[in-house]
């Protein structure tokens, strides 16, 4: 091979390199990237034919990753072969983790148990490199055929070893990729098995709360049913704790559901209207809340009741994070969807969301928690005190009405909610 040829061929590899990266970049099936290292090694010669094997360490055998233009009956005869001296050039190759050379198939020993399949081919000489990870193990094999006998020059050596060179590159990225799969996959898994670990527990701590407080009433109900004592607290107390019961059952089907509720059309600034009168009714009057409405009339697609129930949370929580006299505001307004920083502008849809901001003067949320608190049963509550599903049913109802939630606090100086909705453009 002249210089010439010699620096053709160079280019050509420099070239091919750069579009195997670039497939590697694009995330290309390892198929793909192995079918082009084959035809850019093709390409340096006229009558030569390439394969390149994936080497499986478990089962210690060969798969084919591309072989385009040998004999498929060839192809499929070789695939899964077990590697090993005696067996091809490329089992031979993969077993002793160094380069054969086989220039005439029909004579050559490692080829003697292959003997009768090559005579059904044009095949006469193969050269077999091994392809190597960064820690030395063997990952395959990359293979040159020829129709001819003969041996491999200085430059075809070359050739070989930057083939194979490239294929590791392609094998290992691929093997990394599965790898890092693997354990996203696992530790998603792990995450799950824990979320539901930590349901359970809160389901279990909640309703012994709740058996255990009827148990006790009942016990006393029982030891003084011959008295004339007045049992009647008693028998209140076991129905209030009943109706937590109902409350906690109800909360862990709203989180469970899989499926909004019927949407409609709905008027924000109604919804608040109720909300607020529902809760005004049952707070303290040292506590005052204000509304804020910027516009009269803002309109969402939700369902009706389950936004009123998350706004009837919120609230509630407010409420009870204040001590003494304080405040809760309440402010409905529409934000540009360019001017909210956490939102994907380029993948969503509406222009405009309804914001809906619920402040107060509580007690606020330590740094520390605030990323758990829309985890099922998570609270800063006391020890003892039942908790029920929390903040996770608000998250869901909000989610699963197509909007987003986000929380703002310090201890000592209150939290601000801020629940974003799509706005429904009305003519």
């Amino acid at each position: 091979m002249t210089d010439f040829e010699k620096n053709i061929h160079r280019e050509l590899f420099q070239r091919g390199q750069e579009q195997i990266l670039e497939q590697l970049y694009r995330n290309s099936t390892l198929t793909e990237i192995c079918d082009t290292i084959v035809h850019l090694v093709e390409s340096t010669g006229d009558d030569l034919m390439c394969s390149i094997l994936e080497y499986n360490s478990e089962t210690e055998t060969l798969h084919r990753l591309a072989a385009p233009n040998l004999p498929e009956f060839f192809n499929n005869a070789i695939d899964g072969m077990k590697a090993g001296p005696g067996i091809g050039a490329c089992g031979a190759a993969a077993y002793i983790n160094n380069r054969v050379v086989t220039e005439d198939l029909l004579t050559h020993p490692f080829w003697k148990r292959a003997r009768n399949l090559v005579k059904k081919t044009d095949l006469r000489s193969c050269w077999s490199q091994p392809i190597l990870g960064y820690d030395g193990n063997v990952l395959g094999t990359f293979a040159i055929y020829h129709n001819e006998p003969q041996g491999p020059s200085s430059t075809e050596i070359e050739i070989i070893e930057s083939a194979a060179h490239l294929a590791a590159i392609a094998i290992a990225h691929k093997k990394a990729e599965e790898k890092r799969k693997q354990i996203e996959e696992h530790l998603q898994q792990t995450k799950k098995m824990e979320a539901v670990g930590s349901l359970a527990e809160g389901i279990a701590h909640d309703f012994n709360s709740i058996l255990s407080t009827i148990s006790e009433d009942l016990a006393t109900i029982q030891a003084n049913k011959e008295s004339k004592n007045d049992l009647s607290h008693h028998i209140e107390k076991i129905n209030a704790t009943i109706s937590q019961a109902k409350e906690l059952t109800s909360q862990i089907l709203e989180f469970s559901s899989q499926d909004s509720a019927v949407s409609l059309e709905i008027n924000l600034t109604a919804i608040i209207d109720d909300t607020i009168d529902m809760l005004k009714s049952n707070i303290p009057s040292s506590i005052e809340v204000i509304a804020k409405y910027s516009k009269s009339k803002i309109y969402i697609n939700a369902n009706s009741e389950r936004i009123q129930k998350a706004l009837s949370y919120l609230c509630r929580n407010a409420v009870e994070s204040i001590r003494g006299h304080g405040e809760i505001r309440i402010h409905l307004k529409e934000a540009e969807a360019a001017n909210i920083p956490f939102l994907d502008t380029e993948i969503i849809t509406n222009k405009r969301y309804a914001k809906i901001v619920i402040s107060d003067t509580g007690t606020g949320i330590k740094a520390s928690v605030i990323d758990r608190i829309f985890e099922p049963f998570f609270t800063t509550k006391e020890v003892g005190i039942q908790t029920g599903m929390g903040l996770s049913v608000v998250h869901g109802i909000v989610k699963q009405n197509g909007g987003i939630i986000t929380v703002k606090s310090k201890s000592g100086a209150g939290s601000t909610f801020s629940l974003f909705f799509p706005v429904v453009e009305r003519n």
